[in-house]
């Protein structure tokens, strides 16, 4: 038996709100597009991936792919406002302790994770850290994740779970057979992620310590 967890990544493990909305808005002005977003408004965005995140911003103005990637590095530049959430790097040593394998897959860039979690995360000793490919659908679809992850480290899902603070995270969960843990401190909408009868819920981090034993 090898016992794992598969954790999201933005408003699970790292607060990158604020550096998201920095980005949002450095980018629009440099624009002269007249929008300007609150933390509030950022959170409601995120979920689903970059591109998607770029959409609802962008609104009705037109835009390419050019336009994307200037974004991206606007976002790359301001995740340095990013923080690990209270307790995450203790309770993730503690599962690491007791057995367990942590992963993570994110539907944020991969390039931009890598950097993240290298920045904030380096002393967790992750056995593989995947963000989104543009070779495959988004979460909560699990062509990447049964890829990478469940295939290729031959874990069985009945000895896993994954914790993430949205209804797509719930999904996911779901669709890859695992035990799903929603986190309600993130950027999730609660009621929505309810509708999807998550396993287990949890108000703080290190709460996963009771359920992941």
């Amino acid at each position: 038996m090898k016992k794992f967890v598969i954790f999201d990544l933005d408003g699970t493990l790292i607060d990158t709100v604020e550096g998201i909305t920095i980005a949002a808005n450095k980018y629009l002005s440099s624009h002269n597009i007249p929008f300007v977003y609150s933390r509030d408004d950022i959170e409601s965005f995120i979920g689903n991936g970059a591109p998607l995140l770029f959409k609802r911003m962008m609104k009705n103005y037109e835009y390419n792919e050019n336009d994307y990637q200037e974004f991206l590095t606007f976002y790359r530049d301001n995740q340095k406002y990013s923080k690990v959430y209270p307790e995450v790097v203790s309770s993730l040593k503690a599962l690491i302790s007791r057995g367990y394998s942590l992963f993570i897959l994110s539907n944020k860039p991969d390039s931009l994770l890598q950097i993240l979690i290298k920045e904030l995360l380096s002393e967790i000793k992750f056995k593989y850290i995947q963000g989104q490919d543009n070779k495959y659908p988004t979460k909560p679809d699990v062509t990447l994740l049964n890829e990478k992850i469940i295939n290729n480290f031959d874990l069985d899902p009945n000895d896993g779970y994954y914790v993430g603070d949205s209804y797509v995270d719930v999904l996911t969960g779901q669709n890859a057979k695992l035990k799903s843990i929603f986190v309600t401190y993130g950027y999730g909408d609660y009621q929505k992620a309810m509708s999807y009868k998550p396993d287990y819920i949890i108000d703080k981090f290190e709460d996963i310590l009771e359920i992941v034993k």
